[in-house]
């Protein structure tokens, strides 16, 4: 009898969870990109007095297409210092609101490997938690 209670009580249980209207929810689309991710390493300090952050974050990445030559990445809430190469030399680079465009000095071909690092800081650094999560 408490096996059959149980029972009950989980396919109730599965039943609310079900209620759930997956067409109300705001709608987000994947972005076109024209490379894939393969590692991120970050290294950061934070200020939490200050709300201030320093770090660098290494990107490793494969372009999807031939003649890969800018990389447009986004850049909320703090300031790029520079970006450098897998060398360490700098790249060339531009910080617009909310993004950075680094451009390479030539072009990667489909399924080439890439890193570069950024390195970046923000001072009184609020991030919007709805935006964001």
């Amino acid at each position: 009898m408490k096996s059959f209670v149980f029972f009950i009580l989980c396919c109730s249980a599965l039943s609310y969870a079900q209620k759930v209207d997956v067409y109300s929810r705001p709608r987000q689309l994947e972005r076109s990109h024209d490379f894939d991710v393969l590692h991120y390493r970050s290294r950061l300090r934070c200020d939490e007095p200050t709300k201030s952050l320093f770090g660098e974050t290494r990107i490793t990445m494969r372009p999807v297409k031939d003649d890969f030559k800018t990389c447009v990445l986004d850049a909320e809430s703090y300031i790029v210092r520079s970006v450098l190469d897998k060398d360490r030399k700098p790249l060339s680079f531009a910080q617009t609101k909310g993004s950075l465009s680094v451009s390479f000095p030539s072009a990667y071909h489909a399924h080439d490997t890439l890193a570069f690092t950024v390195v970046y800081d923000g001072t009184n650094v609020d991030v919007n938690g709805e935006q964001y999560g």
